[in-house]
This record gives structure tokens, C-alpha cells and sequence, in this order.
């Protein structure tokens, strides 16, 4: 969340809930998730301000990468994934995702 965004609340509001959506998340798929009910929910996140959102699905062994305006970028077993936007120089090794 921008800095700005999360200034603008008071004391209260940033102890609970905010009414603010994450500008980064990562999801990462349980066995119990069907693929398709994360996908949604990511879609939603995207639609609502995120700016950039990694679902990361062990099952299919693949990280699903969204950002706004553009299709989502589909990575087969990668080593590790590269933060941009409101992450830009994050690094997340993902290799232990897929054993």
C-alpha cells in the first residue's frame, strides 16, 4: 500500500481492517483451493487496485503472474520469481514450491 494511502488513515484504522486494497499479494494455491476459484479471487484483488499479484500453484507446478491492464503470465516451474512496481528488487526463490 502506498504510503500516502495508509498516512491518511487514523490510529484506529491502522490497528483494524483497512478499507484499502494491497497494491502487492501473493497467493500461494492450497490442496484444497480449486485453481479456478484463486484464479477469480486474484482477478478481483487486480480489478479492485492491486498492482501486481502472484498465484503460486504447486499442484500445477506453475506461478501465474497478474498485473493490470494485461494477461496473466504464466511461468512453468520457475526458480524464482522478480518483483516489479510496488516490489521492484524483491526476489522469491519458488524451486521449494515445486518438490
Amino acid at each position: 500500500m502506498a504510503t500516502d494511502r495508509w498516512e491518511s488513515l487514523n490510529r484506529k484504522q491502522q490497528r483494524g481492517l483497512t478499507p484499502f486494497c494491497p497494491d502487492f499479494l501473493i497467493e500461494l494455491r492450497s490442496p484444497s483451493d480449486s485453481a479456478p476459484s484463486v484464479e477469480k479471487k486474484i482477478t478481483q484483488w487486480i480489478g479492485n487496485g492491486a498492482q501486481l499479484a502472484w498465484l503460486i500453484d504447486p499442484i500445477r507446478k506453475v506461478a501465474i503472474i497478474y498485473r493490470p491492464g494485461r494477461q496473466p503470465e504464466t511461468l512453468l516451474d520457475p526458480e524464482f520469481l522478480v518483483g516489479e512496481g510496488p516490489v521492484s528488487g524483491f526476489r522469491l526463490e519458488t524451486k521449494r514450491f515445486w518438490a
